[in-house]
């Protein structure tokens, strides 16, 4: 061939190639800004969708250095174009053109490369159109790289890596599916007997909803919420020390995940959430043949480590577990399931669990009822029960069904030792318990019920307080009213209803919500004993019912260990030393009308009575008292009042507004002298300091009035005074010095009245008498006027005139001397009017 002609032909050549390089230039930069076209998209589509994956692609482009670019693709239900499953921003398609121009699967594989994928976590119903700026309703995947491979039955993920939610994966796996182009007419062989044998209908066998009906969609909608409670849950988790690295290896069929085989490992440094931080985090774990298992779950904390397994099958959907840990692993749990926390324990040390078991997933699990079985320890330094601290805390439990029990339980105070045992078998209880301890310890077996809590906390006990006994319990556990708890045992040091005890020893029982405590025998701390038959506190009713209680010991004292808020009733009364008191009746908390209860004082030494703000001894004071609603009733009080006999009645009714008293009180032949010495600012050593003689008062008063008004009193007496000296009395003292002056012989001023008499009467809280008079030797005193008991203010006009010796020596004749007092009954101010003849006396001025 000429040269020229070859020449010709490169010129050609050159041109083609050059057009060609060209064209292929303008087809890329055209391709890669314009796209495709909507065939070449529909085409890969179709390949998709028989590898049997169904998705849309917004653009298809040429990219110079990855070939046919897809971008914004969106993943579907292969049988639900409707059902987003993923959506992502690129893919790098490998294309075979020869098996795209023979009409063949022409795609390769798939390279991915930082690519980001976006998974919804909510119905489509419920997505906006614009996507969440925070992305609390999708699941992000960044930088995403790896290879996927596709064949006519299989697509392989190949070192496929990325991130999501600050964990950073690496994924293998293999994904079988069915082939697109099978005829779906079910395979047939020939029988032994030469029948037909097909296989049976899928569609029939099957309970799986239809894709796009109602039910798909609710389950898909669950599976989505599952889905985000997870992803949430996720959230909150934070990596102080780097992301967590997990890897899955799986094999699987697509249209039957649940079969799937997954192979997955975590590893994380720390992982922080809440209120817990689990560090070198290792979970190993596996998916075979419908068998959930993690082989390896190993952590640590502050406290200790957590080592467990478990495995879950999903056909008969039991699990079986085991593990052991002294971690925080209480606060982990309340953290992720807050309605578990209570206030009855608080663990202040890490406790050593260990757990093994098997429930039954597919039935109701309930606190009462676990479907299964399991067996395990628990044992912890510090912890807290219902308040209570102990220094160690350690029991062995088992439960299988509607049964739970813990033994060899031990519970150890500073104080002492609690030992027990405890059934709950369906829906009842046994519980028995050793215990040498402190009494604040039984607070812990209160079981969450406030009477018997309230009950035990009317202990007040300081730290040589001990108890010593046995506790047994029965009955429904969630019915209070069908326990039965019994305790026999010793209390030495303690203070029950703010009353001291040094010993006691009793049984008690609580029963049907009543307290009851029989053959009690108690020892007070300051003086005293107390027994009694029976005594039965009803919390319901605020009441308490005693029978035969018996003691020696102060009123106020027996009554406040039954009823604190009557004692008071009784306070205001002592004794020299301990009486012996009987009580029975029914006792209400404080005042009502349910009160009904009866006691009996004998006294063998002094009781002192509060009169006018003076305790008055009474020796041999014996009475009986009847309490009947708000009624106190006191018809006798008899003992010896200062050498005298003393004869008393009371009422008092707690019900009116005011509290009305009445009663009356009768004396005879008390010592005068000894009676007006108690009421000296001063008192005198003996009765011949006070007065130097002796003298008896006889009367009685009976009278009315509400408690702290002395505007209410109301009553009226008769008073006598034998040989006493009536300047003694304070009202009279300062009369003394004027009648001296007026009758300046020697010991005029003091002299004893014979007999000295007075009726009087008290009306609206004022005192009166009109016929004072008293005899004495060397004069006779007449005295009329008033005493304000509210201010104490009196107003007195006293008339004497002389007799005997005091006549003659008068120049024998009688002259009447008056003499007026105005003041208060401590500080009276008495003086002299004038003297009159005795013919010429007027009455006394009222």
């Amino acid at each position: 061939m000429p040269v020229s002609s070859l020449r010709w032909i490169k010129r050609v050549l050159s041109m083609v190639a050059v057009l060609l390089l060209l064209f292929g230039i303008w087809a890329g930069v055209y391709g890669a800004s314009k796209g495709l076209t909507k065939k070449w998209r529909g085409m890969v589509q179709e390949e998709f969708h028989r590898h049997g994956i169904s998705v849309s692609l917004r653009r298809l482009t040429l990219d110079p250095f990855h070939g046919l670019v897809a971008k914004d693709v969106r993943f579907y239900h292969k049988d639900n174009d409707e059902a987003l499953i993923a959506s992502m921003d690129r893919l790098a398609l490998d294309v075979s053109l020869i098996a795209l121009a023979r009409d063949e699967l022409f795609l390769n594989h798939i390279e991915v490369t930082e690519a980001q994928i976006t998974i919804p976590l909510t119905p489509k119903r419920q997505r906006s159109k614009k996507p969440s700026e925070d992305g609390k309703d999708e699941l992000r995947i960044t930088g995403f790289n790896g290879r996927i491979h596709l064949d006519n039955h299989r697509i392989s993920v190949t070192n496929a890596e990325g991130e999501a939610l600050g964990i950073k994966f690496l994924l293998n796996g293999e994904f079988l599916h069915q082939d697109a182009n099978d005829d779906g007419i079910p395979d047939i062989a020939l029988t032994t007997d030469g029948g037909i044998q097909t296989p049976p209908d899928s569609s029939e066998t099957t309970n799986l909803p239809e894709p796009g009906s109602d039910q798909w969609n609710e389950s898909i909608n669950t599976a989505l919420s599952r889905l985000q409670k997870s992803v949430n849950l996720l959230r909150e988790l934070e990596f102080p020390d780097g992301s967590p690295r997990l890897v899955i290896n799986t094999k699987a069929e697509l249209d039957a995940l649940e079969e799937a085989t997954v192979d997955f490992q975590l590893n994380a440094p720390a992982v922080h959430w809440r209120n817990a931080t689990l560090n070198d985090l290792d979970i190993q774990a596996t998916y075979v043949d419908g068998v959930a298992s993690v082989s390896r779950c190993t952590y640590r904390d502050t406290d200790g480590e957590f080592d467990g397994e478990l495995e879950f099958v999903r056909a008969t959907k039991r699990l079986r577990f085991s593990l052991r840990s002294q971690t925080k692993l209480w606060d982990l749990i309340t953290s992720a399931a807050p309605d578990l926390a209570n206030n009855y324990v608080s663990w202040k040390d890490s406790p050593l669990l260990e757990l093994a078991g098997e429930l039954d997933c597919a039935q109701p699990i309930t606190p009462a009822n676990l479907p299964g079985q399991f067996e395990g320890l628990i044992a912890c330094g510090k912890v807290r029960i219902c308040e209570v601290p102990f220094d160690y805390v350690s029991f062995h439990f088992a439960g299988e069904g509607t049964t739970t029990f813990a033994r060899s339980i031990k519970l150890r105070h500073a104080s002492g030792l609690i030992e027990g045992d405890f059934l709950r078998e369906d829906d009842r209880f046994k519980a028995r318990a050793v215990v040498t301890a402190h009494p604040e310890e039984l607070t812990c077996f209160a079981f969450g019920s406030r009477g018997v809590e309230r009950f035990l906390k009317r202990f007040d006990c300081t730290r040589s307080s001990r108890v010593t006994g046995k506790l047994t319990g029965s009955g429904k556990f969630d019915d209070i009213g069908t326990w039965d708890l019994q305790a026999a045992g010793n209390f030495e040091d303690v203070r029950f209803n703010e009353t001291s005890v040094s010993k006691a020893s009793l049984h008690w029982q609580f029963l049907n919500r009543e307290h009851i405590i029989t053959q009690p025998s108690v020892r007070f701390a300051e003086e005293g004993t107390v027994t009694a038959g029976r005594i039965v506190h009803k919390p319901s009713l605020s009441l308490t019912e005693v029978t035969d209680l018996k003691g020696t010991v102060r009123p106020v004292t027996l009554l406040g260990l039954v009823a604190p808020d009557a004692a008071h009733i009784l306070g205001c009364y002592e004794f020299s030393q301990p009486p012996k008191v009987t009580l029975d009746g029914v006792i209400a908390s404080g005042l009502g009308r349910l009160n009904n209860f009866q006691a009996t004082i004998t006294t063998p030494g002094t009781a002192f009575i509060p009169v006018c703000g003076t305790p008055l001894p009474l020796k041999a004071a014996n009475t009986q008292l009847h309490m009947v609603g708000n009624v106190l009733d006191i018809p006798t009080i008899k003992g010896t009042l200062l050498g005298g006999p003393l004869q008393a009645n009371l009422t008092v009714d707690f019900a009116s507004e005011a509290t009305g008293m009445k009663g009356g009180v009768k004396v005879r032949n008390v010592d005068f002298s000894k009676l007006t010495n108690l009421y000296r600012d001063t008192p005198a050593k003996d009765s011949a300091e006070a007065d130097g003689s002796e003298g008896q008062l006889t009367g009685h008063i009976e009278f009315s009035c509400d408690a702290g008004d002395p505007r209410s009193l109301n009553g009226e007496g008769v008073a006598a005074i034998l040989n006493g000296n009536i300047f003694s009395l304070a009202l009279f003292g300062p009369l003394s010095p004027l009648v001296e002056a007026a009758l300046p012989e020697a010991g005029v001023g003091y002299s004893v009245a014979r007999e000295a008499t007075a009726n009087f009467t008290i009306k609206d809280g004022v005192f009166k008498t009109d016929d004072f008079e008293a005899l004495t030797p060397a004069f006779r005193m007449m005295v009329k006027g008033t005493v304000d008991c509210a201010t104490q203010r009196l107003d007195m006009n006293a008339r004497l005139n002389a007799r005997g010796v005091a006549k003659v020596a008068t120049i024998l004749f009688s002259y009447i001397f008056e003499f007026k007092a105005r003041g208060t009954i401590d500080d009276p101010k008495w003086k002299a009017l004038h003297f009159t003849k005795q013919e010429q006396a007027q009455p006394l001025e009222d």
